[in-house]
């Protein structure tokens, strides 16, 4: 068998109570299909690539969808001025970029399996951390998000405590692993609701962490193993299939939302 090619964001994806096999298959270990580009990865992607020159996998998106009269609209408009901000951010926080979309790979063995693990961090600096002083070296991840104040969903900056926090684990492990050295690991937010904000976050990240995000790896390639030996059914419901790469090929797609009972 060939080997297992794992990212943090595989990790997550099988982590999910109700993830779908045979789209996950499909994603991460055939590697046929990719998520559907909606309209906020788009975003981010732009923001991205206009801040640091690159945005995940090496992709650069110079702009976005514009109006019917080829004008910005509202929210293009606010993160551009994130963008022109950003440069003023680095310098608050005394951030000098040394290395951008920095690649991990590392092999390891895991449940009988070779495993590659692999993930690319937007970019290494430094940084003034208000509690801890200069940091010389730090890993960084730049996000945009609608608001910073969101409180809900996956991404609710407003309580950062309560979200996955594979990718800091995961990143933070891997150039430990590769570098023999623990560096920390900051999320840098933006935000373009009308009064557009940022805020710079640590993630903490000990023995506890490296250990959970072990068993998270553990954990992903058991279900693979499990799938493997059995089969990769689907598991069809709205979360799963709205933006599902297989639309035209799963015969049990069904991207209708369900209706609420109260």
């Amino acid at each position: 068998m060939l080997d297992i090619k794992l990212n943090q964001t595989a990790i997550k994806a099988f982590s999910k109570d109700e993830y779908c096999p045979l789209q996950l298959k499909s994603m991460y270990v055939d590697k046929t299909h990719t998520l559907k580009v909606n309209e906020y990865m788009l975003r981010g992607q732009y923001f991205e690539t206009q801040c640091i020159g690159l945005g995940a996998q090496g992709q650069k998106t110079m702009d976005l969808p514009r109006l019917k009269n080829g004008n910005k609209g509202v929210d293009h408009q606010r993160i551009d001025k994130q963008i022109n901000n950003f440069g003023n951010v680095l310098k608050e926080y005394k951030m000098k970029i040394d290395q951008k979309q920095v690649e991990y790979r590392f092999p390891i063995e895991v449940e009988g399996k070779n495993v590659i693990l692999f993930g690319t961090a937007d970019f290494i600096s430094s940084i003034e951390d208000t509690k801890l002083g200069l940091q010389p070296k730090a890993i960084v991840d730049l996000k945009l998000t609608s608001s910073l104040y969101k409180q809900f969903g996956d991404y609710s900056w407003y309580f950062p405590h309560n979200m996955d926090h594979t990718q800091a684990y995961m990143y933070t492990m891997l150039h430990e692993l590769i570098h023999d050295e623990r560096l920390p690991f900051y999320y840098m937010v933006f935000d373009y609701k009308p009064a557009p904000e940022h805020k710079i976050i640590r993630k903490t990240v000990e023995e506890m962490e490296i250990r959970e995000v072990k068993e998270s790896i553990r954990s992903t390639v058991a279900k693979i193993n499990h799938h493997n030996d059995t089969t990769w059914d689907t598991n069809s419901n709205y979360n799963n299939c709205k933006d599902c790469p297989l639309e035209k090929a799963c015969k049990d797609y069904n991207p209708i939302k369900p209706i609420q009972v109260c």
